[in-house]
């Protein structure tokens, strides 16, 4: 007999009958599962990936590729070697990639307001920007209206003062002639 360092139950010992009521359930909820031995390297603002075995900075992990990086699309077709994962040129293609997925979901949102303001305005997409100018250009003459119109309604009120208190009562009089 071999000497496993504890005791063994005696084979005398009966075991004991499971019963159909007792869930099985409990046991499998009880087990722990299994730990790793091997240790993972990690720095503050870098994450271990699995499968290519390298630091990788956070911000660029979630855009590493599961496949393999090529220099350009011709190195794939002719079956030359890909990028070695973690080299200088093989960073600067998963930051291209980030850089590249980020603009790309800037214009989509750019897109996407752009047609929420076309539904608010009522109007096609292509339509918008021919209804909006047309907008920015009324409000730009009714402001200058607005601004031409009361400079003249408060040049009126003077030359009427000046009217009433008899200053100057001809040029007052052909002033005000010109402004109606």
């Amino acid at each position: 007999m071999l000497d496993y360092g504890f005791q063994i139950p005696h084979a005398a010992i009966t075991l004991l009958s499971i019963d159909n009521i007792t869930p099985v359930t409990e046991a499998i909820d009880t087990i722990a599962s299994p730990t790793t031995d091997i240790p993972i390297p990690s720095e503050e603002g870098m994450t271990w990936h699995l499968k290519l075995g390298i630091l990788i900075e956070d911000e660029l992990f979630p855009y590493v590729p599961t496949g393999p990086i090529y220099k350009t699309r011709n190195c794939r077709k002719r079956g030359k070697d890909p990028l070695t994962p973690g080299s200088k040129p093989w960073l600067q293609a998963v930051k291209n990639h980030r850089a590249f997925i980020l603009e790309k979901n800037n214009i989509n949102e750019l897109q996407q307001q752009y047609k929420e303001k076309a539904k608010l305005w009522n109007t096609s997409e292509n339509r918008y920007q021919f209804r909006e100018d047309k907008v920015k250009c009324l409000m730009r003459f009714q402001h200058h209206y607005h601004k031409s119109i009361n400079k003249l309604i408060d040049r009126r009120d003077t030359l009427n003062d000046k009217l009433n208190k008899g200053i100057k009562k001809g040029k007052t009089t052909k002033q005000l002639q010109q402004l109606e």
